[in-house]
């Protein structure tokens, strides 16, 4: 059983409800799940940069939070759901980071996390004229180690992934666009 904290939060509203294209935000908040429908998000969050849209979502943990009149054995069962999937998405995550080649573990777990910061980014600003350069500076990697590694762990190359999501943006466009006769 987690202990739960009742504190609250003055001056602060935990839920944010607004229309827009796009939405920029860069600060620290309590626990927030980001998700947005007919657009993107663009999130600067501890040590990277994250575009969420429809297909996804994003969790910002800062600080507790709780509310007092929430149900307690309601909050202990969504809990340990997802603890559960905490630890099936670890047990992929270890998977994927075997396919790194690095002697040490440390060295795989740390090129792991720097390969998902570049990809996150290409996610965000795919938009954008971005070169590998860009990219491989914000995992804090040269150029030629991340785009060996990238490969290593995706399959295809920071190019392709960009290509293919231009792609997808482009069509899912297409479709919501209305046909003008």
């Amino acid at each position: 059983m987690m202990p739960i904290n009742n504190k609250s939060i003055q001056g602060y509203s935990p839920i944010l409800h607004a229309r827009s294209e796009k939405y920029f935000w860069k600060g620290k908040g309590a626990l927030s799940i980001k998700t947005f429908k007919n657009g993107r998000a663009f999130y600067h969050a501890g040590h990277g940069h994250f575009a969420v849209d429809e297909g996804n979502y994003l969790l910002l943990i800062k600080s507790e939070y709780t509310n007092k009149y929430l149900d307690i054995t309601w909050l202990e069962e969504k809990l340990y759901e997802l603890a559960h999937r905490l630890l099936k998405v670890n047990r992929q995550v270890n998977k994927e980071i075997l396919k790194l080649q690095s002697l040490r573990a440390s060295t795989r777990k740390e090129l792991y996390k720097r390969i998902h910061i570049g990809h996150e980014f290409i996610s965000a600003y795919f938009d954008q004229s971005i070169t590998l350069t860009d990219v491989a500076r914000t995992a804090c990697l040269s150029p030629n180690h991340f785009l060996r590694s990238y490969k290593q762990m995706f399959g295809i190359s920071p190019h392709q992934y960009l290509s293919e999501r231009r792609l997808q943006e482009s069509k899912r466009l297409l479709l919501q666009t209305t046909r003008i006769t």
